[in-house]
């Protein structure tokens, strides 16, 4: 490339932010087609198989919280509100959760940030 690394990340960020809403319109349309929808389909039931201790833990967390029995926190890392995960250390107590924002989940995990 002919420019420096805090070049092509400027460039790039504005490439990002310039085309966010015709990516975000051409996602919502591909997301809408019958095949899409049978592949996300097909992807959970093979998800839920192949892990069902993840499967019944979120899914009684989910129960909970609709039902009033389970609050959502916030994030116990940083400290943020709006969209917190209920992060599970083990699957076979399903409302023993600590609530994490995204950043704060995939760094617990070891997740890339």
């Amino acid at each position: 490339m002919n420019k420096c690394k805090d070049c092509a990340k400027r460039d790039s960020r504005e490439w990002y932010r310039e085309t966010r809403p015709s990516r975000l319109a051409y996602e919502r349309e591909r997301n809408r087609s019958e095949e899409r929808k049978l592949k996300a389909l097909e992807t959970q039931r093979r998800m839920r198989e192949k892990y069902p201790e993840k499967y019944r833990a979120r899914t009684a967390v989910s129960n909970a919280i609709r039902d009033g029995k389970l609050l959502r926190e916030p994030c116990s890392g940083c400290g943020k509100t709006g969209r917190i995960h209920a992060h599970h250390d083990d699957y076979s107590k399903p409302l023993d959760v600590v609530w994490l924002c995204e950043m704060c989940h995939r760094a617990r995990e070891g997740r890339t940030v």
